[in-house]
């Protein structure tokens, strides 16, 4: 019976040590450049308006494009972030020190993401999805749901976007770090 026992976890324990072991998500580690768009909503009543007087007094070109904004609730964003294969492994992207991420699903092809976020008494909690198209491209979606804090209005946040590899070498961008670029 000993030597059964010692034969089945010699058999095993090496298939305990794989499983115990996740799949990676198989993207280059380097420089990444991201463009999201994000839509938002909830978020109207908690921003400011501006004045009538205080448009009226715009030049025109400005006017349009501040009262376009006002309106939209969509907004599209280009910046760099360093991945190492460290950080790819606790979740694809740049870090918000005000979040916590938590790996839920990973495999070679596709990386999911929990994020808990609290800012100042705002707490915000979604998902992220990512699925890798080769080793330099990804693209995802998240989904962030929270408050403004304070008692303010709900907030839902989709952002989708599209990821690709520029180089192995970094430069000056840090490890989860990211820096936006300008389009």
């Amino acid at each position: 019976m000993k030597t059964t026992v010692l034969a089945l976890f010699a058999i095993f324990s090496p298939l305990v040590a794989i499983a115990d072991d996740a799949v990676k998500l198989d993207i280059k580690p380097g420089l990444w450049e991201t463009t999201t768009t994000s839509d938002m909503s909830g978020m109207a009543a908690a921003m400011p308006q501006i004045p009538q007087e205080a448009l009226s007094r715009m030049p025109p070109e400005q006017r349009a494009r501040v009262e376009a904004a006002m309106k939209s609730r969509t907004m599209t964003n280009t910046a760099r972030s360093c991945q190492t294969r460290e950080t790819i492994d606790k979740g694809f992207g740049p870090r918000d020190q005000a979040c916590t991420y938590k790996v839920t699903s990973s495999l070679l092809a596709k990386q999911e993401v929990h994020v808990e976020c609290n800012r100042n008494g705002a707490k915000q909690t979604g998902d992220v999805v990512l699925d890798r198209l080769d080793p330099e491209h990804v693209k995802g979606n998240v989904v962030m749901k929270g408050s403004m804090g304070n008692g303010g209005p709900q907030m839902n946040v989709k952002v989708s976007f599209d990821s690709k590899w520029i180089s192995g070498d970094c430069g000056s961008i840090k490890p989860g770090e990211s820096e936006s670029v300008k389009k």
